[in-house]
């Protein structure tokens, strides 16, 4: 006879729809810059070992994009620019200065 086996029910956390007003659209303006007199290689991955998809020149202004789930690459940052998206050395990259 098989043995039968019973499963606790786990509750479900409820959560609510967001509202526009909740949800938070991302600041879409250039936040960084590109110091690299030589320009900067935008990769496909964050390793140099990727291939380069283009070239940034120096002074280009760039948006660090945010990972999903506050994930960080070391040494390296994904930004979007206006023919590029992908990743970049952020030893070349100038942040602003803090407010």
């Amino acid at each position: 006879m098989a043995k039968s086996t019973k499963t606790k029910e786990t509750p479900v956390e409820e959560t609510k729809d967001q509202t526009a007003e909740e949800v938070k659209a991302p600041d879409k303006s250039p936040n960084a810059v590109v110091k690299a007199a030589a320009g900067l290689n935008v990769r496909v991955g964050p390793h140099k070992s990727y291939p380069s998809m283009g070239i940034l020149a120096d002074g280009t202004q760039v948006e660090i994009l945010e990972l999903p789930g506050g994930v960080r690459v070391p040494g390296w940052y994904l930004v979007t620019a206006p023919d590029h998206t992908g990743w970049v050395d952020a030893d070349f990259i100038a942040l602003p200065e803090a407010e």
